[in-house]
């Protein structure tokens, strides 16, 4: 097959593959063709003008965490990222305090089968859900520092590049539902962490005194 003609066919793969993944909005995947095709898609089609880019700051404080039973974290240690003071009336320093819940869930589930959750981009990953539970970021300054985390701990740039962009466009719905969900009075900065090894998160999450 002829390079021009190999090009075409994967450019077709990967839009069908990202027509399919919006209608399905992250629906988990073990093809990592699809996968590979569906990122592929996305930094060719959404990718940031390069001249855009501003300048980062590195990350701050070890990132710590534990486990609950089920697939869900809390930091142990504080993490944050500070950014130059060029910028620094478009961005604010992002402090994640310990106790702080996360889930991973930064990281899109479609691209789980490439890149796992707890990657070299965990870090920013963890800065970005706790940025989308408090929202005194806008969700544009909340995805940009992510990035900008991200190309700190030099990830992949076609990945950190199809990550963004995921985020970007389809990150809406769970910034809405987080705002949804502290309306309700739900919290994610625990006081108290179990001593129990079998205790899940949604056992700990209804007891209100461990949350501050």
């Amino acid at each position: 097959m002829k390079p021009h003609s190999k090009l075409k066919r994967r450019r077709f793969l990967a839009f069908m593959s990202l027509a399919f993944s919006a209608k399905t909005t992250f629906s988990q995947t073990t093809d990592r063709d699809a996968s590979d095709a569906w990122m592929e898609a996305l930094f060719l089609q959404y990718a940031e003008d390069p001249t855009e880019k501003v300048n980062k700051k590195n990350p701050s404080g070890v990132l710590k965490v534990a486990r609950f039973a089920d697939p869900t974290y809390y930091t142990t240690s504080v993490i944050g990222w500070t950014p130059t003071a060029q910028h620094s009336t478009a961005y604010k320093q992002v402090r994640v305090p310990i106790g702080f819940v996360t889930d991973f869930a930064s990281i899109p589930a479609i691209f789980w089968p490439r890149l796992r959750p707890d990657g070299l981009y965990a870090y920013a990953a963890v800065l970005h859900d706790y940025l989308y539970w408090e929202q005194y970021l806008t969700r544009e300054q909340s995805d940009k520092i992510f990035r900008l985390c991200m190309e700190a701990f030099k990830v992949n740039t076609m990945d950190a590049g199809a990550i963004y962009t995921a985020v970007r466009k389809f990150g809406k719905r769970a910034w809405n539902d987080n705002a949804r969900r502290k309306a309700k009075g739900e919290k994610r900065i625990l006081i108290k962490t179990p001593d129990d090894p079998r205790i899940t998160w949604n056992e700990w999450r209804k007891i209100p005194a461990n949350f501050r």
